[in-house]
């Protein structure tokens, strides 16, 4: 057990700081903020420092968290993404194909994409109802 506890111990020491620093930087860029101007980058830095602190104090069970977002992001990364990705190319090759060359499998296929991301949210919700 004290061999475990070592190797998580190792793993969440040497891999919290690439989580975290991606999580700064999609953080900043989300909100705007120019990362090279040292303000905004040490005041981001601490809030999430402590919002993350302030979490893993207060929360009991993180097998919780992390069973949610293994349904929310297994269902949008297998069946939302994909299908939404292909469903708004389907839609801008059918705008650019002149009237006489428009190509039929992409008409074909976007109903089949509908579907797919409509299960895909059903799952999402699904799974994370059942987790919670």
């Amino acid at each position: 057990a004290m061999s475990a506890r070592a190797a998580i111990g190792f793993a969440v020491l040497f891999g919290f700081p690439l989580s975290f620093t991606a999580l700064r930087d999609s953080t900043m860029a989300t909100f705007g903020l120019n990362p090279e101007q040292r303000r905004w980058f040490y005041a981001t830095t601490s809030v999430l420092i402590v919002l993350i602190t302030f979490l893993g104090c207060e929360l009991d069970d993180l097998g919780l968290v992390n069973s949610l977002g293994g349904a929310v992001f297994g269902a949008l990364i297998t069946l939302v993404f994909p299908a939404t990705l292909f469903y708004s190319s389907a839609r801008k090759e059918a705008r650019e194909v002149k009237s006489g060359e428009k190509r039929r499998w992409f008409a074909s296929e976007r109903p089949f994409t509908l579907v797919l991301l409509v299960l895909g949210v059903f799952l999402l919700l699904f799974g994370s109802v059942i987790v919670l």
